[in-house]
């Protein structure tokens, strides 16, 4: 990809002579819903900067039971460890919403950051962010209850497409939520009848922002706070 402009806010946020070679060294590709772009043990070959789709970092139970620990939209990035000198992913990867991502090797990526300090100095700050918000994952999945968490996992998705309308199934939401499948039902058949949200054949359309981030947990104010502090310049 050879431009100056990239949708991702990450490489947005960097300056242009670096911001130049990430984009003429990455690859744009198209990932559909339910690709796995790593599993735990891969080896960090590529890092990817998405534009447009929602991927999830998860945690494997089993071969059919996981529960996302993080998000990652058109803020961040996904092989941030691997600029941290870990070699190997622990999480599986999964995209949530089908779009684009930009892939760049990571060896390519590390001569830039030679080149460039500053690139190195702010994909550490995001590391930071993102270590943040999965301790708060952790502290959520522990102490808050269905409905709160769902709303947040749902404010979250939002906040990364930009968008009140989602596919979002009852099955994905009891995955990533580490819950069973009929906690989810409840809990969103809950908030469709009170109208902050209207779920249909895995079509979720949030009809009252407010409502819903007054019922979801503290911990999607701090995740927000967290990532306008650090990153929003």
């Amino acid at each position: 990809m050879n431009t100056l402009e990239s949708s991702n806010q990450l490489i947005n946020h960097l300056d242009a002579p670096a911001r130049k070679l990430i984009l003429k060294h990455s690859d744009e590709l198209l990932l559909s819903t339910g690709t796995v772009l790593g599993q735990p043990g891969d080896a960090n070959e590529y890092v990817y900067f998405p534009m447009n789709c929602v991927i999830a970092l998860m945690l494997q139970q089993n071969e059919e039971k996981g529960m996302e620990i993080c998000l990652v939209g058109r803020e961040g990035m996904l092989g941030v460890e691997a600029i941290l000198g870990v070699n190997e992913s622990p999480y599986l990867i999964l995209v949530q919403n089908e779009g684009s991502v930009l892939r760049i090797a990571t060896e390519q990526l590390m001569k830039i950051i030679a080149r460039h300090p500053s690139v190195e100095q702010h994909l550490h700050l995001y590391a930071g962010v993102l270590m943040q918000q999965l301790a708060q994952s952790s502290l959520c999945s522990h102490y808050h209850a269905v409905q709160a968490r769902l709303a947040r996992l749902i404010l979250m998705f939002r906040d990364r497409l930009h968008s009140n309308s989602m596919q979002l199934t009852h099955g994905l939401l009891a995955d990533m939520l580490g819950v069973r499948r009929v906690g989810v039902t409840k809990a969103a058949g809950a908030l469709q009848k009170r109208r902050i949200l209207r779920y249909a054949r895995g079509h979720i359309e949030i009809t009252n922002g407010g409502a819903l981030e007054a019922i979801s947990c503290v911990c999607y104010a701090t995740d927000k706070a967290t990532y306008d502090t650090n990153l929003i310049e």
